[in-house]
């Protein structure tokens, strides 16, 4: 167990964090993920101080939290990753390493949805589908107007994207029911800066959309005659 207080560097935290445990009879070295900090973070928000409890055990992410609070304390638990020791084989040591970087991978994502406040945490699961856990505070609740008017205009862009390069992936049907949502959009106060990118993405993939139509309604004409 490692007691920290509230004010210390792992809330700020914006590397992945592990922590190794040796066993000198052994020769070896059991790493532990940090991979539930970004969460707690966001989660806990009153000051207290944090126990860092690593297991061996594997533990499931589908509860509300898997921490435990007793009082101001709370126990955060940090999953075991791999075993690294000497003598090892090579596959072996790939199979680590391969678990390490899937690891740092997710805990990334975790901390920079924790930094833009738009809490949407991702666990990898043992079927391979990916667990999503979802939380709200007053300070998601201040940015998440804006992370939806610029999610939508970079949906726009992607269109946009197939639209000119990958045509046959472009939807037609797709493009208008994120249309319908933008011009639901418009009406409200969510913020200007974002929502005039989106205006501006929205408006050149339409021109492009209207001027295809276009083309394809001459043609059509043509044909008619």
């Amino acid at each position: 167990m490692v007691f920290i207080s509230y004010k210390g560097y792992f809330k700020g935290l914006e590397l992945p964090f592990f922590m190794g445990v040796i066993n000198r009879e052994k020769n070896s070295l059991d790493i532990y993920s940090g991979e539930f900090l970004p969460d707690f973070f966001a989660t806990v928000t009153e000051r207290h101080w944090l126990k860092l409890a690593p297991q061996m055990a594997q533990i499931d992410h589908k509860p509300t939290g898997a921490w435990m609070a007793r009082g101001r304390h709370y126990t955060v638990p940090l999953p075991h990753l791999v075993t690294l020791a000497v003598g090892q084989t090579a596959g072996r040591i790939k199979t680590a390493r391969k678990k390490l970087l899937n690891a740092c991978e997710v805990m990334l994502k975790n901390i920079a949805t924790k930094i833009s406040r738009e809490y949407v945490f991702e666990y990898p699961q043992a079927n391979g589908m990916p667990y999503h856990r979802i939380i709200a505070d007053d300070e998601s609740a201040k940015a998440f107007r804006k992370h939806f008017v610029l999610r939508l205009a970079e949906s726009f862009y992607n269109l946009r994207h197939l639209f000119y390069e990958r045509r046959r992936q472009f939807d037609r049907r797709e493009f208008e029911a994120l249309e319908t949502c933008f011009h639901a959009v418009l009406p409200l106060q969510y913020p200007r800066k974002p929502k005039k990118i989106l205006k501006a993405l929205y408006g050149d993939l339409n021109r492009a959309v209207d001027k295809e139509e276009a083309l394809r309604g001459r043609k059509i004409a043509k044909r008619k005659r």
